[in-house]
């Protein structure tokens, strides 16, 4: 029976299989160092932009330098593909989703207030977050933080909404799903005490996706 080669030189103090077992380690250490620089970066964890530009990809871990995203590169311009993270989620890039906007008063819901409409949003790497409901005239501007392995807070403001009463200010959270491809957004406002507000309840909720 033949031996294997790594058994062979543990047993076997012989010129030539020690010249075979120098050679099989260097091979297997270069094989493994092939590998490790083979594997992509996506691994690591962070969030990825596959940019496109005049068909070359590159991959970067910062946005893609077009701010149109999403076109044809046979215009010469940039597409933006974010390849979501498990070991790193990260709210940056631009996400939708249908979104339902609420108010309840002593408890009842507010019927003229509810509305589900598409949300376009995103959240950008110095913190900001930006996004617009067209169906009811919602715009949104405020801050996100980290604020743990997929939870991300939010303080935002809402105005122009058709419905007054909702423009006003919000607190709560991104929570980010694992891969980043998705998160759950809720964000809620009180009313202020001895006001006109008080005992209404306003919120902001729904799913959001890359």
């Amino acid at each position: 029976m033949q031996l294997p080669v790594v058994f062979s030189c543990l047993v076997i103090p012989l010129i030539e299989k020690r010249r075979s077992c120098n050679a099989f380690t260097a091979a297997l250490a270069i094989s493994i160092v092939a590998y490790v620089t083979a594997v992509p970066s996506t691994v690591a964890g962070t969030t990825v932009y596959k940019c496109v530009k005049d068909g070359q990809i590159t991959l970067t871990d910062k946005p893609c330098p077009s701010e149109k995203g999403n076109t044809d590169s046979s215009t010469g311009q940039s597409t933006a593909t974010v390849v979501p993270s498990s070991k790193d989620p990260s709210p940056v890039g631009k996400w939708s989703g249908q979104i339902q906007y609420q108010e309840a008063s002593n408890g009842q819901t507010v019927q003229a207030a509810h509305s589900v409409a598409l949300l376009t949003a995103e959240f950008t790497a110095d913190g900001k977050v930006t996004g617009s409901s067209p169906e009811n005239g919602c715009q949104l501007l405020g801050v996100w933080s980290a604020g743990g392995q997929t939870l991300n807070w939010i303080d935002l403001t809402l105005s122009n909404c058709h419905y007054a009463d909702l423009n006003r200010r919000y607190h709560g959270s991104l929570i980010l799903a694992r891969p980043d491809s998705s998160g759950n957004l809720q964000v809620q406002s009180t009313g202020t005490p001895f006001s006109k507000d008080t005992a209404k309840v306003f919120d902001v909720k729904g799913t959001l996706r890359r």
